[in-house]
């Protein structure tokens, strides 16, 4: 057959004089195409690398202001106790003279968290051995004067923050908890000498405290959108402040977690914030594991470093888009080689078994492109259809607050009750293509102003049916109250599975005051999430179990709802709609298993086609021979059409939704190529159907189903994924 083949192909190169015209102006349009994408690829890249950059550099511009903030506030310390040294050193004063200046340096300076003075033993007065009153600020922002000479022997070798500055002049003291402050706390001490007096040492230490937790709020305040978060190092890269509550408590540094995880990043680091020096790092991000960058910027007056960690996966605005230019240029690639393939092939008047491995290759390079349009799909997907303000940091809650504040005033009415409430969710499982059910717990702290009012009551929004059991109630200490609930609800989703199985779902759990009331708005609680980046998925349970399906990422946005209707309200709800708390939970299908079943099928019904094709002849021997008879090969075209239906069928009740998913085109397609086939080789057998049927007893379908096939559901691929 080979043989018969390869000289028909030769007679007809002889009869044409060649394929050389036609191959060269192919292979000058496969090498443009190929060009172009290429182009598009090159363009993309320089402007992702260069957004990148920008990126970069805004996060350590705010790392360094930053830096410099705290480090402005760290001075401003520093002078409180140079000053009330110098004064010491200049003029005795009495007992009562020394705690009023205190007293008037803790309400003249909010930063400061402790104030006081310690006596060397008998210096002060000789009958009194040790003296050191001490301002402290309580819970309730209050200071309170107490000795720490009466609570402890502050001179024992191993009180830091004495011996230190007694011994070594002024300095920085390594944060330490503070058994009088009961916080982790930095202090700032400065030694003086009485006047008059003889001693060879110092007579005593003017500190100051500056507590870890005004440090912490200031470093959560910082904008770093959705991609990153501060946190503080101490000279030795102690962690002061850390999305990681145990790296803080726990005291741990940067060089004993990275010996402990062998990771030579964090060594990196651990040099950086020892030798305080700034440094940008490529690293593996320790609270998401995701890869980001490490930026430290040193506070001077401390030695301490400024660090920020940015997720590079945030960074991208636009996936969408991405995925678009990296499909473009695929495309353009892709077609460009199988363009100059059949080019060469032309030009160079390949026999037949060149053609066969250039249909071979032109089908493995359209095979290719629909794996990378899937691949694409996955790394790069839509965003969110939702819309508001999205909360990631306590700088976003802080402007949103600013905004409710504005239009209260604008509107000349009462601003509404700021209500921090949380949400955990602990099983969500999907009952249908619209409705999921979601189980978990939500938590409010109500005010004082709230406390027995069920204004602020929750409601979901999107349930169809829910079930709220009230789990804790406990009193604050200014008055307010923390309310837990377990619930059980199933709600309504706008689920889009026409991408299946290659899709996502955006699962949204909706909050709204009882009542649409305006004179409450409720705000996610960040304060009680370890790592509020939505790639931590802080909101979700981290064992959460749904098969088939992987948890992305979790975020928490503010929508209004718009309304034509009061509700018998008044007006509010016509100028600012309903307001709800949104958890918004991203989640990605795991295609393996539904992808298998699906397309196991359809290929084994593509090969069963070919094999007919292959075996389809003019000559009528050979198709007695093979039993292919026009009323056979309709006979088994109708059965591959009805086990194709049995596929399409068992897909559909898999996937309960409006339209065709992805899957189904590959089916839609098939019920083509099977009825295509069946006309094929009928008009074959009857001597019919030009060139393209007859051309080397049916040569040219055998060597083009397969390329065409994979151009077909590439086609269908980028249609469905761009």
């Amino acid at each position: 057959m080979v043989a018969d083949v390869q000289e028909v192909m030769e007679t007809s190169d002889r009869k044409a004089g060649g394929h050389r015209l036609p191959g060269a102006v192919l292979i000058l349009a496969g090498l443009l195409l190929c060009a172009v994408g290429f182009g598009i690829h090159t363009q993309f890249r320089q402007a992702e690398s260069q957004a990148e950059a920008i990126a970069q550099e805004r996060a350590r511009d705010l790392t360094r202001q930053a830096a410099s903030q705290i480090d402005a506030r760290l001075r401003k310390l520093e002078g409180v106790v140079a000053s009330f040294a110098d004064e010491m050193s200049r003029a005795r004063l009495d007992r009562d003279a020394i705690l009023a200046r205190i007293a008037d340096e803790t309400a003249r300076n909010p930063d400061l968290f402790g104030f006081g003075i310690a006596f060397r033993p008998n210096a002060f007065d000789p009958a009194r051995r040790l003296l050191a009153p001490f301002s402290v600020r309580g819970a309730d922002g209050r200071h309170t004067l107490v000795d720490i000479g009466a609570q402890y022997d502050y001179t024992a070798p191993s009180v830091s923050w004495y011996n230190g500055p007694m011994s070594k002049g002024r300095q920085w003291i390594e944060p330490y908890f503070g058994s009088a402050s009961k916080t982790l706390v930095a202090t700032h001490a400065m030694p003086f000498r009485l006047p008059g007096s003889t001693s060879t040492e110092p007579d005593g230490i003017v500190f100051a405290n500056f507590s870890l937790d005004d440090i912490k709020n200031f470093v959560r305040s910082l904008n770093l959108g959705n991609a990153g978060y501060g946190y503080i190092l101490s000279r030795q890269g102690t962690y002061l402040s850390f999305p990681i509550p145990d790296f803080v408590t726990q005291q741990r540094t940067v060089r004993a977690v990275a010996e402990e995880r062998g990771d030579h990043v964090l060594r990196q680091a651990a040099d950086a914030v020892e030798a305080a020096r700034p440094a940008i790092l490529d690293a593996t991000n320790l609270s998401t594991g995701q890869a980001s960058w490490f930026l430290f910027e040193p506070i001077a007056a401390t030695g301490w470093s400024m660090g920020a960690t940015v997720i590079k996966d945030e960074l991208r605005s636009d996936l969408r888009e991405a995925r678009r230019a990296h499909l473009t240029a695929a495309a353009c690639i892709l077609s460009g080689l199988v363009v100059l393939g059949v080019g060469v092939a032309l030009f160079r008047r390949l026999h037949f078994r060149g053609w066969v491995w250039m249909a071979g290759v032109a089908t493995v390079l359209l095979l290719g492109g629909v794996v990378l349009t899937l691949r694409l799909a996955t790394v790069l997907p839509d965003g969110a259809k939702d819309t508001g303000t999205i909360f990631n940091d306590p700088a976003a809650l802080a402007r949103y607050t600013a905004v409710l504040t504005a239009d209260a005033t604008r509107r000349e009415v009462k601003p509404p009750v700021i209500v921090p409430t949380g949400v955990y969710i602990e099983t969500l499982r999907f009952t249908s293509g619209s409705e999921v059910s979601v189980t978990g717990t939500v938590w409010q702290k109500r005010p004082a102003d709230l406390s027995g009012r069920n204004e602020a009551d929750i409601v979901f929004a999107d349930a169809v049916s829910s079930r709220v059991a009230e789990a804790t109630r406990r009193k604050t200490a200014d008055g307010g109250e923390v309310i837990t609930w377990q619930f059980d609800a199933v709600l309504r989703q706008r689920l889009e599975l026409q991408k299946f199985p290659w899709d996502r779902a955006d699962v949204a759990v909706r909050l709204r005051p009882r009542g649409l009331s305006t004179e409450v708005a409720f705000v996610p609680d960040l304060d009680s999430y370890r790592v509020v980046a939505p790639t931590a998925k802080a909101a979700v349970n981290q064992n959460l179990i749904l098969p088939g399906w992987t948890v992305e990422r979790s975020l928490f946005r503010i929508q209004e709802q718009p309304t034509l209707t009061s509700f018998g309200a008044g007006t509010s709800l016509y100028d600012r709609g309903a307001a709800q708390m949104v958890l918004e939970v991203a989640m990605r299908r795991d295609p393996t298993d539904p992808a298998v079943s699906g397309l196991v099928p359809i290929v084994f019904l593509l090969a069963a086609v070919f094999a007919i094709a292959v075996m389809s002849s003019h000559d009528k021997d050979r198709n007695d021979a093979f039993g292919q008879k026009p009323f056979a090969v309709v006979l088994s075209s109708s059965s591959l059409c009805f086990v194709t239906t049995a596929g399409q069928t068992v897909l559909r009740s898999k996937v309960a939704t409006d339209g065709l998913v992805y899957l189904e085109y590959f089916y839609m397609a098939l019920y083509v190529i099977i009825v295509a086939n069946a006309v094929n080789v009928i008009l074959l057998a009857r001597g019919r159907g030009g060139p393209l049927v007859t051309y080397g007893d049916n040569l040219i379908v055998r060597l083009g189903y397969w390329p065409c096939v994979m151009a077909i559901f590439f086609a269908f691929t980028l249609w469905r994924f761009f």
